[in-house]
């Protein structure tokens, strides 16, 4: 049965079902047979066949978590569409499982894959407090685009209410290399990565039309790194020194 969805035979799985295959049964991994409807660098494929099956025989296990803490809910946001997952919803999956470790909601799936499709199909079905929640490690979703240069990302959860200054716990789990025990926010994670990086959030926050300057690498928030005088003669110099080319 497993193998009939991996492999996108409908036919194959109904025949299997007639004689008696259990379709609620769960591989050594934990994993039911709708996991097997998403693989990494697989193109998304109509799944609508194989949705009604799992209806038809009132299917349950869409809340199966494997050994990590996945659903088939995670799957689908790391590489499904956002039909995939409107579906699932209607079906009773649920937005709030986390994985194990990281504690990663299929948000935070979305989110490191730059997945825009399915994560607008999650932010429909939640809270906006949900939609930028941390995970185990106080990270955001955000803390993830930008660490993982998911530009379409960025941009959305920032034109949705993303929090730039939002700061991680201190921790020892995980974190870049050398910066463990430190407390970021997503800009920290960005300079990390490198000035590409950095690039890519600052023009995602400004795409979001956040009020910044930027200057040497250096990004300046109104009434946050200067005053709002200050912050407006800056941004007087830089637009003078930009248009002069100097």
């Amino acid at each position: 049965m497993q193998v009939a969805f991996a492999t996108a035979q409908p036919d194959v799985a109904r025949q299997l079902i007639r004689y008696g295959a259990d379709i609620e049964y769960l591989s050594a991994r934990g994993w039911s047979v709708i996991s097997y409807l998403w693989e990494y660098g697989r193109l998304c494929r109509n799944n609508i066949e194989f949705y009604e099956m799992c209806s038809a025989q009132e299917f349950t296990a869409f809340d199966a978590q494997d050994g990590a803490g996945w659903t088939c809910l995670h799957r689908a946001a790391a590489y499904g569409t956002g039909a995939d997952i409107e579906t699932l919803l209607r079906l009773g999956a649920s937005t709030s499982l986390c994985t194990k470790g990281h504690g990663w909601s299929p948000i935070h799936v979305a989110a490191a894959l730059d997945n825009l499709s399915a994560l607008k199909a999650l932010s429909k079905r939640a809270s906006r407090g949900f939609l930028h929640s941390p995970d185990a490690n106080g990270w955001t979703p955000l803390h993830i685009a930008v660490e993982r240069g998911a530009e379409q990302t960025m941009r959305y959860l920032l034109e949705h209410g993303a929090d730039p200054h939002a700061s991680s716990n201190i921790t020892a789990m995980w974190f870049p290399p050398g910066l463990e025990h430190n407390v970021l926010t997503p800009e920290d994670l960005a300079r990390d990565r490198g000035s590409e990086y950095l690039e890519k959030y600052v023009t995602a926050l400004q795409d979001a039309n956040w009020d910044i300057v930027v200057h040497d690498e250096e990004v300046f928030w109104e009434s946050e790194d200067v005053s709002e005088k200050d912050f407006q003669s800056l941004k007087t110099v830089l637009k003078t020194q930009n248009s002069s080319g100097t």
